[in-house]
């Protein structure tokens, strides 16, 4: 049992459309366009949720310093990050995400 006192609040920073940024990830930046598995057109980001309330806007040294060597997959601390495509074409949705 969870006990309330146990139970953090998390902000969410959502972004939209053209305000999504690709390069906003603890890992791997996100592709700026994707193949739809449908009708292979592109598909666009259309929604970026981060549950660390905007806190990769300063990244930390150790993932600056892991992609410079290269580094893909960076782990600082528990937080996630999705990124929601939308087809241009067929108006399919798919998703990406990472955790660090």
């Amino acid at each position: 049992m969870i006990k309330k006192s146990n139970i953090k609040k998390i902000a969410l920073e959502i972004l939209f459309g053209e305000n999504c940024d690709v390069d906003k990830t603890w890992q791997a930046p996100f592709k700026k366009t994707i193949p739809c598995k449908k009708c292979n057109a592109d598909m666009i980001p259309m929604l970026q949720v981060s549950d660390d309330g905007g806190v990769t806007n300063n990244i930390p040294e150790q993932v600056t310093k892991g992609r410079e060597k290269g580094l893909e997959l960076i782990w600082p601390h528990d937080s996630l990050i999705a990124m929601v495509y939308f087809c241009i074409e067929c108006g399919a949705i798919d998703a990406d995400y990472n955790q660090a």
